[in-house]
């Protein structure tokens, strides 16, 4: 996530440079959203 939001990375890029598949870093960005989402909300 920190690539995508604070490095301009496409998805692709980041899921590169982390050694991750496509899939795995759907994954992982997918959880990063959802917990993004709880912290936002819990205010």
């Amino acid at each position: 996530m920190k690539l995508r939001y604070f490095s301009g990375f496409t998805h692709t890029d980041a899921a590169e440079t982390l050694g991750l598949t496509r899939r795995q870093a759907d994954g992982v960005w997918a959880l990063a959203r959802a917990w993004l989402f709880r912290k936002l909300s819990e205010s």
